[in-house]
């Protein structure tokens, strides 16, 4: 494992190069973050209702009670998982270059 010092030198990055590099750390964080969550909640669904949960809860077909109940736990899950995302990579960046990441 390499140690801090390794870490920071990784990043010899100017300002602006050290905002795209945070920008895309976090968009990709998030993004992993939000795949992830919703493969979960899906599978939960599936083993609460014994159904698919609905692919376009907008749609007619679908009831109320399940249009709702789908698009809140989607919302609040991937929410909680795109915070979680973005603090455990600002921590993991302060840890690799010793500073707050850039905002």
């Amino acid at each position: 494992m390499a140690n801090t010092d390794d870490l920071k030198n990784l990043l010899p990055l100017g300002e602006g190069g050290k905002a795209k590099t945070w920008n895309l750390t976090t968009t990709a964080a998030a993004l992993a973050a939000a795949l992830g969550t919703r493969a979960l909640l899906r599978s939960g669904w599936r083993r609460v209702t014994g159904d698919d949960p609905p692919n376009n809860p907008a749609a007619s077909s679908v009831g109320w009670g399940d249009a709702l109940a789908w698009t809140a736990a989607t919302g609040v899950g991937v929410g909680v998982a795109r915070l979680l995302a973005h603090r455990g990579a600002a921590a993991g960046w302060k840890k690799a270059t010793g500073h707050k990441p850039p905002v």
